[in-house]
């Protein structure tokens, strides 16, 4: 009896009369709850619509029915990925591949949404099968690029995303991602006409406009590139993360002018909308210092010690953003025996996770009182592997992530043989280049210079507490202006305290092509320079408020 209406409710889905398709199924519903074929009709209507809570329910009425349906666990992860819950999205995609193992769109947005919860090893695994199935389909190609890209396999990534491209030519979004690349590349010829045809096909894509404005130096205000950005600046299309990538790019193009109140003030302006959507609250993060040092006690580091893996494979670089973390790994990385990886999150997503994994009710740091040796082999065994996985044949592996200056006992918990690397440098440079510098991440602490100076106090604190916790020989204090001012007698001591040999490449840093994520990367392919010492003098009428906030003490 209901054959004829759901034929016709799918009519309607296909022709895009979502309402009266609803409408149809809604009366279906009615007569019998439990029709499966309905509620997956009104699960697609409402993916169609949008409407993810909706479809969530659908679909998961549906597979009580009938548990086994593939379609509906595909449907469901697709549901929970859009709606932003990936862990869900991942386990309903994968139900769908062992029901259908030749379901090639769930092994491709299995792969995505994999991604999306940072496991970029089955990601890439689900988004190899995916293109195996279907090798014309430019969205599997595309999301195993962005998986290897994660994976931090760029040449491979390169080949799907060029493949992603020829499949599927002017999609803004994968023509933004092969600009990406191409910059890692060195390419930056390519890089650009990549940015200038995302613009093309779509002209409100602004992160185009500021990549563009990031490869470029300007000499005078004049500039046709700083009148087209000024014009954008008033636009009510533009949202508040647009707005501020708009005041950003004017701040660094009146920088580059030597405009630099200018500059300061369009970084303000960009600051107060990130301030506004982001808070950052410095007693919090106060307390939170206040719990690593309570925690971490020369007594229970020297015990969770005693738990560690023997590797000494990876070198930790840490420090605030901005300090020259970016240029030690890549010094480091010119050593035949070094691989940079880059800023990898694994440690601050493991932190994250503590709580669950240890099956805790604590918080972290806390939670690390439950700690047992399977637990901590666990984890240390599953970092190695994926440090291993980026590298090719080097012993020796960078995690250049530089708030993991805030992990350092759970690190040396881990890998109690690992050496870390700490990255200092003046700081009042370091605050004002956070300050001028737009962080496409949330970096909540540097958008207001009273909170960044508090931030910056309690980052002293808690380095103070490592140096006096952490065994002697663990942790080598690097210098910036050091380095700029004596940069071979730096970099001897560099290697000698990593127990490498003299390596003169490491001296030519500049040369080394790889690829570079954060906003130093067009920095370090250029000799060392001494500009950037002292540079806070030149905004020093603004900075009342950061001195006040390096004045900041915790509360308790």
């Amino acid at each position: 009896m209901l054959a004829e209406p759901l034929k016709k409710a799918q009519k309607f889905i296909t022709s895009g009369n979502l309402d009266k398709a609803e409408s149809l199924c809604t009366k279906i519903l009615k007569k019998d709850p439990l029709q499966t074929d309905a509620l997956h009709l009104l699960g697609i209507i409402a993916l169609n619509k949008k409407h993810f809570g909706t479809a969530i329910q659908s679909f998961s009425k549906a597979l009580k029915v009938g548990p086994n349906h593939a379609a509906n666990c595909y449907n469901l992860g697709v549901a929970y990925s859009s709606n932003g819950q990936s862990d869900l999205a991942v386990e309903y995609l994968k139900k769908a591949t062992e029901l259908r193992p030749d379901m090639a769109c769930a092994h491709r947005d299995l792969c995505a949404a994999l991604k999306e919860a940072g496991d970029f090893e089955q990601a890439v695994q689900f988004g190899r099968t995916a293109v195996t199935l279907t090798p014309e389909d430019p969205g599997a190609n595309y999301n195993l690029a962005a998986a290897l890209h994660e994976w931090r396999d760029f040449d491979a990534a390169f080949k799907y995303y060029k493949r992603a491209d020829a499949l599927l030519p002017n999609n803004p979004a994968i023509l933004f991602d092969l600009a990406q690349v191409y910059l890692g590349r060195g390419e930056t010829d390519l890089a650009r006409e990549c940015f200038h045809r995302v613009i093309e096909i779509y002209p409100k894509e602004i992160e185009s406009y500021r990549q563009l404005m990031r490869l470029t130096s300007y000499k005078t205000p004049d500039h046709q590139d700083i009148a087209r950005i000024k014009a954008l600046e008033n636009e009510a299309w533009l949202s508040d993360n647009d707005r501020t990538a708009v005041y950003f790019m004017l701040s660094k193009a009146y920088r580059d002018c030597g405009l630099h109140d200018e500059a300061f003030a369009y970084a303000m302006k960009g600051n107060k909308i990130q301030d506004r959507m982001h808070q950052f609250d410095p007693d919090e993060f106060a307390d939170y210092i206040s719990a690593l040092i309570e925690f971490y006690t020369p007594e229970r580091i020297s015990e969770l010690s005693k738990l560690g893996h023997t590797s000494s494979s990876p070198i930790f670089i840490v420090g605030t953003p901005r300090s020259g973390t970016t240029l030690t790994e890549q010094i480091l990385c010119c050593h035949r025996e070094v691989f940079g990886a880059g800023e990898l999150d694994w440690v601050p997503r493991c932190v994250n996770a503590l709580p669950d994994y240890l099956e805790s009710s604590k918080e972290y740091p806390v939670c690390v009182g439950n700690m047992t040796h399977n637990a901590a082999a666990t984890l240390a065994s599953k970092y190695l592997r994926y440090l291993h996985s980026l590298a090719s044949d080097e012993p020796r592996i960078t995690d250049k992530m530089p708030g993991n200056f805030l992990h350092l006992g759970f690190i040396h918990m881990l890998f109690p043989n690992a050496q870390i690397i700490h990255c200092q440098r003046e700081p009042r440079d370091a605050c004002i280049s956070m300050f001028l510098e737009y962080f496409p991440g949330v970096v909540s602490y540097s958008y207001d210079l009273y909170k960044l100076g508090a931030y910056y106090s309690q980052y002293l604190r808690i380095m103070k507490h490592w140096r006096s916790v952490l065994p002697e020989g663990t942790m080598l204090e690097l210098n910036y202006e050091s380095m700029v001012q004596n940069q071979e007698a730096e970099t001897r001591g560099l290697l000698a305290f990593l127990d490498l040999q003299w390596d003169e490449a490491c001296l030519t840093f500049h040369k080394k092509k790889r690829r570079v994520f954060t906003a130093s990367h067009l920095q370090v392919t250029q000799p060392l320079y001494s500009s950037s010492v002292g540079r806070w003098k030149i905004y020093h009428k603004h900075l009342q408020p950061l001195e006040e906030g390096f004045k900041y003490q915790a509360k308790h």
